[in-house]
C-alpha cells in the first residue's frame, strides 16, 4: 500500500501543477474577491446542476437559466472561470473513469440503482 499512497501523492502534485488547475485557481481567486459575482455564479451553478440532474428538464429550462444569468455569463472573466472549472472537472472525471475501468470491483449487490444522492 505504501507504493499506492506514494503514487497518489504524485498524482495529486501533478494535478495541482497542471495548467488546467493553475488557471482555475487564479480565476477562482479573482471570483472569490468579487462577492456579488461569486454569489451569482454559485446560484447559477446550483440551478444548472439541478436542471442537469432532473430528467424532466427540457431545452427551455436551460434557455431560461441562461437568460436569468445572462448578466454574469457575458462577463469574460466569469466565462473564463467557468471554462477553467469545467476543464478541471473533466480532468478529474477522466481520472475517475480510468481508475474505475482499470480496477474491477464486484458491485452486483447494488442491483439496479435508480438514483444516487451524493
Amino acid at each position: 500500500m505504501p507504493g499506492v499512497r506514494e503514487k497518489t501523492e504524485e498524482l495529486i502534485d501533478l494535478i495541482k501543477h497542471s495548467k488546467e488547475y493553475r488557471s482555475y485557481n487564479e480565476l477562482r481567486a479573482f471570483i472569490t474577491h468579487e462577492s456579488g459575482i461569486r454569489d451569482r455564479i454559485d446560484s447559477f451553478r446550483r440551478d444548472l446542476l439541478t436542471a442537469q440532474n432532473d430528467p424532466g428538464s427540457d431545452p427551455e429550462t436551460f434557455a431560461r437559466i441562461s437568460k436569468e444569468y445572462e448578466d454574469i455569463l457575458e462577463n469574460p472573466q466569469v466565462a473564463e472561470y467557468l471554462s477553467a472549472e469545467q476543464a478541471v472537472i473533466q480532468m478529474m472525471r477522466d481520472i475517475y473513469e480510468r481508475l474505475g475501468s482499470a480496477v474491477a470491483l464486484d458491485l452486483s449487490f447494488l442491483g439496479e440503482v435508480k438514483e444516487l444522492n451524493i
